[in-house]
């Protein structure tokens, strides 16, 4: 009779040892991913490092951000709210919202790029030294008097009293002193600081916040956030101010809270979390779609658009309050007339469904792309990774400081143009400043560093790898009067000339480590505008040199959120971008649109966006399992082996059949 190892009895213990490995891993897996760092990585000298009190701060919101997650999701794929906008001049998004009972109407300028919701105060004062011709618009205050629901934020201060008394002697005076704790009640204050110089005092309140929508699919409502936490600046200081933002407030729609001087309320919410926290239905997501603003068609505007970049809420950055030029000057910008305004959308969007008349038969929603999300993983912003910049297939500039994980680029709906730092800007305009002309021309490119890792290539966003390789073509560019941070060129003088000019590609990273090519064409980077001296027709690149301290690289303005249907998603961390119009325009420079998607497939979608971590450590942790099994079952076989050996030679009849 042949021994057999008793499998059958061997097998279940081994196989609770793999589940219990395979629970352990999975459970440590989910909780990795799914906890926020303790603390942001340093971009660079901006507010996006964290002290320990911040990350408290950010830790209070992420609770509840992860508690949100296990709500029911939508089931319906048309469950989604979208918010009417105001294009002011191709530079400034705004979106108009009601403040309290009675409701108080604002137009707020919208910007991604911070967390803040403030208004103007009643009380709100400029300094003596500012003319009055300086305020061009006057902005809409709040007066927290007349609203029944607004509360202001008060905050208690502990001080100490001290009483105190002296008690001579001869070998001197011994003083003492008695104290007695007590705590003031004061109103929270904060304070802003642009990188203009411009510092904006205000004082915290709660109080309902409404926006009326206006849906594609569904009768008209209104989104309602009860309690809120607001701002209402009530004292301006800049010498230099000269100018108005002319809105009169900013919502702010970054997803926590950024570093500001006075105290910070711990539990206060940013706008973008209380209002998915009131309506939980809706997919933690928003959405932009932008238009030309209509009234620039073909039309001659009264005040140049070019003289600022609407900036706004900048202490993530460092860049410069909002300012519109005072001194008149003509622009047209061209634009493409289509049925659909300005929208912001909360929840998912069906873009099959909505913008169906504009995709031309694509598939638009396969053909998103998300950029990486290393640095939304380890900032308060939504940041995502940039690899190179310039014009054509040639970066005029690499970023290879941070590696394969690239370099930070903010995407910000608070900033009109492609903010690029000094460095950046050079190298795009590449040229002397010593009279030479600049040449709108592509360049031979160079990078931040030597070292330079290699990625793979993808297809561009806008279609399939199509370099639009034009005979060269300078056009005569200088710095914009007034305003040096910009360059004024030469226009093409016809349609033969614009398709010698090269594209302006921003290459990105996606969250599958390739390259994610944002492409505009000429005539969605250039604006056209009157010089402001000589009142010719001129043309001045969507791009802007930034401060040389700003704390990132690359700021992503509206040139590229007007082009590309951008996805904010909280849940994933994650930026997606998608071309929805204009296909026919870009296709000589950026390449058709493939009649097939190039995202990647369902799958690896869903992999990435919810169990990227948790894949990995299941995988490794079901791996070291399986060894685990192999290896016990082979000294258990040996050690079976050896002990029914010794008892066969003790006993001979287990031998026999």
């Amino acid at each position: 009779m042949r021994r057999k190892t008793p499998r059958g009895v061997l097998f279940p213990s081994y196989l609770w040892l793999l589940l219990l490995n395979y629970g352990s891993t999975l459970y440590f897996g989910a909780k990795a991913a799914r906890t926020p760092p303790q603390g942001a990585i340093s971009i660079s000298s901006g507010s996006t490092t964290k002290d320990k009190e911040q990350e408290n701060d950010v830790g209070v919101i992420s609770e509840n951000a992860i508690a949100s997650s296990s709500r029911p999701r939508q089931t319906s794929e048309t469950l989604f709210k979208s918010i009417p906008l105001k294009d002011v001049q191709d530079v400034q998004l705004q979106v108009e919202v009601g403040i309290g009972q009675p409701a108080q109407k604002f137009s707020l300028v919208l910007d991604t790029g911070s967390s803040d919701a403030w208004v103007f105060a009643k009380n709100f004062t400029v300094p003596a030294s500012v003319e009055s011709t300086a305020l061009a618009v006057e902005p809409r205050t709040f007066d927290i008097a007349t609203s029944k629901t607004a509360k202001p934020w008060w905050h208690d201060i502990r001080t100490v009293e001290e009483n105190h008394g002296a008690v001579s002697s001869t070998e001197g005076t011994d003083a003492h002193a008695s104290r007695k704790a007590a705590f003031t009640r004061t109103p929270t204050r904060v304070e802003f600081r642009y990188g203009d110089g411009s510092r904006v005092e205000a004082f915290a309140f709660t109080d309902t916040l409404a926006l009326e929508t206006t849906d594609v699919l569904s009768a008209a409502t209104s989104l309602v956030v009860p309690n809120q936490f607001l701002l209402a600046a009530d004292k301006m200081t800049n010498r230099n101010i000269g100018h108005a933002m002319h809105a009169d407030g900013v919502l702010g729609l970054a997803h926590y809270f950024e570093d500001v001087i006075g105290p910070r309320p711990r539990s206060a919410k940013t706008f973008i979390h209380a209002l998915f926290d009131q309506y939980p239905d809706l997919d933690r997501q928003f959405s932009l779609y932008l238009q030309p603003d209509a009234s620039l068609d073909e039309k001659v505007s009264s005040t140049s658009v070019l003289a600022d970049e609407a900036e706004t809420d900048e202490r993530s950055t460092g860049r410069s309050l909002s300012l519109t030029s005072a001194t008149a000057s003509k622009a047209t910008v061209k634009t493409t007339t289509t049925s659909k305004k300005s929208q912001l959308f909360f929840g998912k969007v069906p873009l099959a469904e909505v913008f169906q008349a504009e995709a031309k038969g694509h598939d638009v929603e396969k053909l998103m792309r998300f950029g990486r999300k290393y640095y939304m993983d380890r900032t308060d912003l939504w940041i995502t990774s940039i690899w190179s910049l310039g014009w054509n297939a040639q970066p005029a500039y690499t970023f290879t400081g941070g590696g394969e994980v690239g370099a930070p680029a903010l995407i910000d709906s608070g900033s009109s143009f492609l903010v690029v730092s000094s460095t950046v800007f050079d190298s795009l305009f590449a040229s002397k400043l010593d009279g030479a002309p600049f040449a709108l021309t592509s360049t031979s490119g160079t990078t931040s560093s030597d070292n330079t890792p290699t990625l793979q290539h993808a297809t561009p966003i806008a279609g399939k790898n199509h370099h639009h390789q034009p005979p060269p073509l300078n056009l005569h560019c200088e710095p914009y009067p007034g305003k040096d941070s910009l360059r004024i060129c030469d226009c093409p003088a016809d349609d033969a000339e614009k398709k010698q000019l090269p594209a302006l590609v921003a290459n990105l990273v996606d969250h599958e480590d390739q390259l994610l090519p944002l492409c505009l064409a000429p005539d969605e980077y250039l604006v056209k505008t009157n010089h402001p001296v000589t009142g010719e027709p001129k043309c001045v690149p969507a791009v802007e040199r930034g401060s040389s301290t700003q704390a990132v690289p690359v700021i992503i303005g509206l040139v590229f959120l007007r082009t590309f249907f951008t996805r904010f998603d909280l849940d994933r961390h994650q930026i997606g971008f998608t071309r929805i119009r204009n296909h026919d325009l870009a296709a000589p420079w950026c390449g058709p649109i493939p009649a097939e998607g190039v995202a990647e497939s369902w799958v690896d979608y869903f992999l990435s966006a919810y169990f990227s971590e948790q894949v990995v450590y299941l995988t490794a942790g079901v791996l070291c399992g399986g060894a685990m099994f192999a290896v016990a079952n082979l000294v258990h076989k040996k050690w079976w082996r050896a002990r029914q050996g010794g008892a066969a030679a003790s006993s001979p009849a287990l031998l026999l059949e």
